[in-house]
């Protein structure tokens, strides 16, 4: 039986690589494979079974190469236990897979134009599908934290669920350094120093390795001070009750605009009051009859003016309690 050398083996590889470059998978031609390297197309059939096995010689092992990198990258953010430190593993495997790919660009370039009707067909739909489970866990593994934040801020934190005292609520839902329940957040010990932060003062010092020591520090931070929090009216976001213990807007601003919830949620309740208020409802229907009355020619837009001067006047004179309600609306319907 012949034994073919590596070197053999190798050009061979290299004809194939060619001949699959410039007529693809589909229209590649053993012939003329095997005059360009000089291995019978026996030899080849008998190696590799037939066109598709000796494609698949060709890529496979830079294909199992990029796998195993990209499997390997997807492990360490994954393990990371931390979402910065998972982006930055992300961004770094990113960086070597790409690498990877140019470095061995012909072979990728085969895979990704000319692999129709091999198994490598759809190659990087399995890299894809790969990384979409990789993130399914991901997001699953990062809520779960979320979930377990959500659950202390309602049960220990928050004004109107759990009270002003988050001291007892602490205690109440704690045995030791257990939550109670397993859905609440788990402390765990941090980097924790103390030190001298200023001239003449010392302080806790968080030397923080992940997200979560810093969110854990935040937590007990807040029990600690006692502060307490509240879910914003508008955007649903929690905010700490530093300033006045009733304010139910936070202070953040608005997407897409200049305003803060605080802003929006005052003009809000302007808008609810003005219109649960029966002098400010009656003003507000004889205006619009009023104003349907210039569209109509019955009067001008001088008239209407004048007219609402003395209305706005005279409503005002009935929130001071000056006139009764009916007072008003006699005179709304009367005046000219």
């Amino acid at each position: 039986m012949r034994t073919e050398t590596a070197g053999v083996t190798e050009t061979l590889i290299e004809s194939a690589k060619k001949e699959f470059l410039e007529h693809g998978f589909q229209n590649a031609n053993l012939r003329r494979i095997s005059s360009e390297s000089g291995v019978s197309t026996g030899s080849i059939y008998t190696r590799f079974g037939d066109k598709a096995g000796l494609f698949s010689a060709v890529v496979k092992p830079a294909a199992d190469g990029l796998m195993e990198l990209y499997l390997e990258s997807i492990t360490a953010a994954r393990e990371s236990g931390d979402p910065a430190e998972a982006t930055s593993q992300g961004n770094e495997g990113t960086e070597l897979v790409l690498k990877y790919i140019y470095e061995n660009f012909d072979v990728f370039k085969l895979i990704f134009c000319h692999s129709a009707g091999t198994e490598y067909e759809h190659y990087f739909d399995e890299l894809a599908e790969t990384e979409e489970k990789y993130y399914r866990e991901f997001v699953k593994q990062f809520s779960a934290t979320r979930k377990q934040v959500e659950k202390f801020l309602e049960c220990v934190l928050d004004v109107d669920s759990a009270g002003r005292e988050p001291q007892k609520q602490a205690a109440k839902n704690y045995h030791h350094d257990q939550p109670r329940d397993p859905e609440l957040f788990r402390f765990e010990p941090i980097p924790l120093s103390f030190e001298p932060v200023e001239p003449g003062r010392c302080a806790p010092v968080l030397y923080s390795s992940a997200v979560r020591d810093m969110i854990d520090y935040s937590l007990r931070s807040c029990v600690e001070r006692g502060v307490t929090v509240r879910r914003c009216k508008n955007c649903g976001r929690w905010f700490p009750q530093t300033g006045r213990v009733s304010a139910e807007y936070c202070e953040r601003p608005v997407k897409y605009g200049e305003q803060r919830c605080r802003e929006i949620g005052a003009f809000r309740q302007w808008t609810k009051k003005q219109t649960d208020d029966p002098i400010f409802k009656a003003y507000r229907k004889e205006y619009k009859r009023r104003f349907a009355w210039i569209k109509a020619g019955r009067i001008t837009d001088q008239q209407f003016y004048d007219w609402s001067e003395r209305a706005r006047a005279e409503k005002d004179k009935c929130e001071q309690g000056l006139i009764s309600q009916k007072e008003l609306e006699t005179w709304l319907k009367e005046s000219k």
